[in-house]
This record gives C-alpha cells, structure tokens and sequence, in this order.
C-alpha cells in the first residue's frame, strides 16, 4: 500500500511544549497521535455551530449521568469552600458569554 510522508519543523523555544508531547511516543504511536490530532482540527474547523452545540450537550449529557450515578451510590463530595451569596454582576454574565461563545467558534 502506497504512502505518503510529510515533514514539518519546530521552533525549539516557541513550540517546546509539542515537541516534548510528541517525544512522549513511540515512533509508531506518534503518527497515529498526529493523525487524530490532524482529524480533531479538521473537525472543528469544518464543525457548524450545530454540531458544536450537540457535542457541547452530549459533553454536558455524560457529566449529568455521572452526577446521578454517584448520587444513587451516596456519595458525597465535601465543599471546603465558605458558603457565601453572591449575585451575578452584568460584566460577569457579560464574560460567561464571551466565554461560552468562544468555546462554540
């Protein structure tokens, strides 16, 4: 089966943290590491807000199961934080926001 190879150089200071995740693999692995890594990227920037949003829901979907499931074993997770009331000020929803749209672009 034919194949393909393709080569890319790194900027040892501005892209060290990549090099040392791709020195973290195996020769073989770290081409399947880069491939799905490419595929990842593919998806995104080809995504719609659609399937953005479903697979922010199905994320969302798989935390809510867990949270039932540990609260039908009893679990219990201790707060250590001081319980305190707060109100959401403008500028706080204003950067939830921006925050929420920035993870959907």
């Amino acid at each position: 089966m034919p194949s393909t190879s393709y080569r890319f150089s790194c900027n040892t200071e501005q892209d060290i943290d990549l090099i040392q995740w791709l020195d973290s693999f195996p020769s073989r692995e770290r081409t399947v590491v880069v491939k799905r890594a490419l595929r990842l990227f593919i998806r995104d920037t080809q995504s719609t807000t659609a399937d953005k949003l479903e697979r922010l829901e199905d994320t969302l979907a798989k935390v809510l199961r867990e949270v039932v499931s540990m609260k039908r074993e009893g679990m219990t997770v201790q707060n250590t934080e001081p319980r305190t009331t707060e109100e959401i000020t403008a500028s706080d929803l204003g950067e939830i926001t921006q925050n929420i749209s920035s993870m959907l672009n």
